[in-house]
């Protein structure tokens, strides 16, 4: 049952994404996945603050989440 929710919060998470920072740098690869890769940063950030510091497993989906939605606006690019 948790996987059905996660394409909904991806699609959710991706429209947020696109309200808040309605402009994305389509011609420059580069800095797109270098968002990406700070996304992706900051999920490991809480994976690390989950294994060794209390932190929750909560904030690992939700970073998941946001890292899913800037890599989909990456592949949108096109």
């Amino acid at each position: 049952q948790q996987w059905k929710r996660i394409p909904a919060e991806r699609v959710a998470e991706v429209e947020r994404a696109r309200a808040k920072h309605p402009t994305w740098p389509a011609s420059d690869t580069l800095f797109a996945a270098a968002i990406v890769a700070e996304e992706s940063g900051e999920l490991m950030r809480a994976a690390v603050q989950h294994k060794g510091e209390g932190g929750s497993l909560e904030a690992c989906d939700k970073e998941a989440i946001q890292t899913a939605a800037v890599a989909i606006r990456f592949l949108e690019r096109r």
